[in-house]
């Protein structure tokens, strides 16, 4: 089983507030259409815990359902908060065997989540603004074909950190 071919799960959570929402929407009388959730784990990378993930992604598997999982390919060793040069740490192998278990089963869709996750302001954290279009480009795509000979998947799905891209052009 893929990502693609798992079953949109159509059952309420638990959690209250959910539950009062389709409670009250239903006594509105309001129709309701199939709501599709999508589950979203960032950060996932050489420094993220291993064994959180490893019981998220069992959870995922259990209940039958999805999650995209955003995967920094080269994390920064210190704060990514913090612009100055920093050593890149890449995905060990111990978390690379766990993505490529969960992506086979097909409980997770792997996404790419930046190169580095390090911003280049510490004003205004993004790491996607401020560089040339050429270098952009290099970053993604040298990010996204490591994931991709690590899982053996196609990654499709671009995730940027702290959800700020460039919009301008220049230079393409």
């Amino acid at each position: 089983m893929n990502f693609r071919s798992c079953t949109v799960l159509r059952v309420l959570l638990s959690l209250p507030v959910v539950g009062l929402l389709f409670s009250s929407v239903c006594a509105w009388g309001i129709e309701t259409q199939p709501i599709i959730v999508v589950f979203r784990y960032d950060d996932y990378s050489a420094k993220s815990p291993t064994e959180f993930e490893r019981k998220l992604f069992a959870s995922f598997q259990r209940v039958r359902a999805c999650v995209s999982v955003g995967v920094i390919p080269f994390v920064c060793e210190s704060d990514s908060h913090d612009p100055k040069p920093q050593k890149l740490l890449p995905l060990p192998e111990e978390k690379i065997e766990l993505l490529k278990k969960a992506t086979r089963e097909g409980h997770v869709e792997v996404a790419l989540h930046g190169y580095s996750h390090q911003t280049l302001s510490a004003i205004r954290h993004a790491e996607f603004e401020g560089h040339s279009y050429q270098e952009l480009l290099r970053r993604i795509m040298e990010g996204k074909q490591s994931l991709e000979q690590a899982v053996g998947e196609k990654v499709q799905v671009f995730i940027p950190p702290w959800n700020r891209y460039n919009l301008r052009q220049s230079g393409h």
